[in-house]
């Protein structure tokens, strides 16, 4: 189960395409009005201004590794993944002791379910800031997938012990929560998952995963009440599909004796489909 990461073009001008400044670099030199106005092209979903701005960033900024991490960000988000490749690698190398595009390549590395590949860069990343608690969430995640589970459990836990400033990850409870379930540790993990809830009451996969954990600690009406959350919580990016909220249900309310209720959640299950996108992940 990933954590919900933006994905489509509009999306990307939410991203901070660095967290340093672009004074004082000559290769950026007048790209930040650019890289605004693209951003906010984007935003807006202007595809043909953001592309022109996209142009002259590659023309006129060609080594100005903000502008290189956007032009990474919109390949990738358009399915140009060896140029996105190409690009974040090309910002890797032009600046070395910089954490951001090290951890922007594994990101797009744990986009495309490349576990070991993601490791490596979230490692690069955290060699140079190493109290960034995303950089360890995701190398958590990384290694979970991966199977050190020793080792991702102690990721995250450095994350936790980080989490605070501009790069504070609110997912950082949400996924250590749902390790610990995973670990058998229902005790530790509600108080996490409790956590992820409070963080981030808009995400779906917080409030499924907590309905899980309220029904493996036997209490269904408890859990069937974080299960009408998750389904009344969109989920566009089909992170958790609408037919395992409804198969959740569906079983909450055998459980409960509400067996019309049951029955037309299991039917619902029984209609949902599994979008082609999803088919592809690997479960996380």
């Amino acid at each position: 189960m990933g954590r919900p990461r933006p994905c489509t073009l509009a999306a990307l001008a939410l991203l901070a395409v660095c967290a340093s400044p672009l004074a004082g670099n000559a290769a950026c030199e007048d790209a930040e009005s650019t890289i605004s106005a693209t951003r906010t092209a984007l935003a807006s979903g202007d595809i043909s201004a953001a592309t022109r701005g996209l142009a002259t960033l590659a023309a006129r900024n060609a080594d100005c590794v903000p502008a290189i991490l956007l032009r990474a960000q919109v390949a990738a988000a358009r399915g140009a993944a060896s140029e996105a490749e190409e690009l974040y690698k090309r910002a890797c190398a032009l600046e070395p002791t910089r954490p951001e595009p090290f951890f922007e390549l594994g990101v797009f590395y744990d986009s495309r379910q490349q576990h070991g590949r993601a490791a490596e860069q979230f490692r690069a990343a955290l060699d140079l800031a190493p109290d960034d608690p995303q950089s360890w969430d995701y190398l958590g995640l990384s290694l979970e997938a991966l199977g050190n589970f020793d080792d991702a459990g102690s990721a995250y836990r450095m994350g936790l012990a980080r989490n605070r400033g501009p790069r504070f990850d609110p997912m950082l409870h949400y996924n250590y929560g749902r390790y610990l379930m995973k670990q058998g540790r229902l005790a530790e993990a509600r108080k996490h998952l409790d956590q992820a809830v409070r963080l981030v009451p808009g995400t779906r996969a917080v409030h499924y995963e907590r309905a899980r954990l309220a029904e493996r600690l036997g209490n269904p009406g408890e859990a069937l009440q974080h299960g009408n959350r998750a389904l009344g919580t969109p989920d566009s990016r089909g992170v958790i599909l609408d037919m395992q909220v409804h198969y959740l249900l569906s079983r909450l309310h055998r459980a409960l004796g509400n067996n019309q209720e049951a029955d037309k959640f299991a039917a619902l299950t029984r209609r949902g489909e599994i979008p082609i996108e999803a088919r592809s992940r690997s479960g996380r």
